[in-house]
């Protein structure tokens, strides 16, 4: 499951299924769909419409359901059928998830990787990269229907954008860069971008490694969350980064004894909540440290540990949403070094919690 969000029945997830042995890269991956009236039980939906595709994001827009994913191949293996050419193709469901339409392929997003879509107004947002030959240069797109995509005026000057969130006219972005987590804000729905600084809270640390993942829209502005290399007890310490406006912004390391990371944000009642993981784990040693990690904040500014997640194993967070009474939560648990995986485990994991799990 790479993504989950509320919508039809309660919450709709989607992901993919690997093919260790398909010949051809467009016949690797085939999407799935599934849905949860509770969080709790889940039923695999149809999912012919993603055949060879590689379903990445679930979200709801207007009266509808969108997913995004990619699919098409660019690898020129000539020995393959002709397929199309990679980039990023969406479909529609307004029947909660039931069925899915194909939207027509934006030329816009042909060759292109989008990391996340949001809702900015009444539009979609994409951030992401078109993919170059030489290099990979950001991009983001606006559309109003999900088929016709518009690129920015000016584009952040990175790589890549790997998460946004926006608050009325104002987007903020972060951009995957081996040295710094470089900010970006638009005051203009994604048309021009502006890079914004990151400041670290505490004592002047050198040479540390930061990275953002996920970040969110609250009232008080926005918060985001990831880690940070190599800082404290732990080396790998997690780390929120909040900004009243989306300009400056300052990361905070939250205490912790073992090396752990922030991977997921999401706005709760009264509140927002993070996952993440415990990274490095020897296992031998102290399986009790297996399972993911939760983090609390009522302001976006103090946080407190919340519950874990357990039996996620060695494995990583990778989905978070709040749905009308609880909280879903997916990862995948790495299995090493026994293929075919144990009778039953699928790798896959799913947590759901009411909101009163999270209450002081």
């Amino acid at each position: 499951m790479s993504s989950v969000a509320s919508g039809g029945p309660g919450f709709i997830a989607v992901g993919s299924a690997f093919d260790p042995e398909a010949v051809c890269a467009a016949d690797e991956y085939q999407g799935r769909v599934w849905s949860s009236a509770d969080g709790i039980t889940w039923s695999a939906q149809p999912a012919d419409a993603f055949a060879k595709t590689r379903p990445t994001q679930v979200l709801a827009f207007k009266d509808a359901l969108l997913v995004v994913g990619a699919s098409g191949s660019n690898e020129g293996d000539t020995t393959c059928p002709a397929t199309a050419q990679a980039g990023v193709d969406l479909w529609r469901s307004t029947d909660g998830g039931s069925t899915w339409q194909a939207l027509p392929r934006s030329p816009e997003l042909a060759n292109a990787a989008v990391s996340q879509i949001v809702v900015a107004s009444d539009q979609l947002l994409a951030v992401g990269a078109v993919l170059g030959a030489d290099e990979d240069r950001a991009a983001t797109w606006t559309s109003i229907d999900g088929t016709t995509w518009t690129p920015a005026v000016q584009a952040p000057n990175a790589p890549s954008l790997v998460t946004a969130a926006a608050k009325g006219s104002v987007v903020v972005g972060f951009a995957d860069d081996d040295e710094y987590p470089l900010a970006w804000i638009s005051r203009d729905l994604g048309a021009n971008w502006y890079e914004e600084s990151i400041d670290l809270a505490g004592p002047t640390i050198e040479d540390v490694t930061m990275f953002v993942e996920s970040v969110v829209a609250t009232d008080s502005g926005f918060v985001a969350v990831g880690d940070g290399c190599c800082i404290g007890t732990g080396s790998l310490a997690p780390i929120v980064f909040a900004s009243a406006d989306g300009t400056e912004w300052v990361g905070t390391p939250q205490p912790s004894d073992h090396p752990e990371a922030m991977r997921r944000i999401v706005s709760i009642p009264g509140g927002v909540l993070a996952v993440g993981i415990e990274t490095f784990v020897d296992v031998e040693a102290d399986p009790s440290r297996l399972g993911g990690r939760s983090w609390l904040s009522t302001d976006g500014a103090t946080w407190r540990r919340g519950p874990d997640l357990p039996e996620l194993g060695n494995g990583n967070i990778n989905a978070l949403a709040a749905g009308s009474s609880g909280v879903v939560a997916t990862g995948t648990n790495i299995i090493e070094n026994e293929t075919p995986a144990p009778s039953g485990d699928t790798g896959v994991r799913v947590w759901f919690a009411p909101f009163d799990t999270f209450a002081p």
